[in-house]
């Protein structure tokens, strides 16, 4: 599994990993098309202090996701999301 900055994108993380050449050498970028036509998944780890858990509600915040992208959070699909132009909020307690 390779690392990924976040916020970032698939293509610098590809590049950044040496998966892919530079896309702005020569006719590479035509090359790298199939980049966008593939289905990516970026995995983190949430941190949550036995303090953060007694709260009521607790959100995760997400602002940048790709036009449409699935969010799970232990295994439990918990977002889908429609347009990347805008805030997503979720309550995770509930979940």
């Amino acid at each position: 599994m390779a690392s990924a900055q976040v916020p970032g994108c698939v293509h610098l993380d590809l590049l950044r990993n040496k998966l892919i050449p530079d896309p702005f050498y020569r006719d590479n970028e035509a090359k790298l098309q199939w980049i966008e036509n593939a289905d990516w998944e970026y995995r983190g780890t949430v941190q949550a202090s036995d303090e953060l858990l007694k709260h009521r509600h607790i959100e995760l915040v997400f602002e940048g996701l790709d036009t449409y992208s699935e969010v799970s959070l232990n295994g439990t699909p918990v977002l889908t999301a429609d347009n990347m132009f805008r805030q997503w909020r979720v309550d995770v307690k509930r979940t």
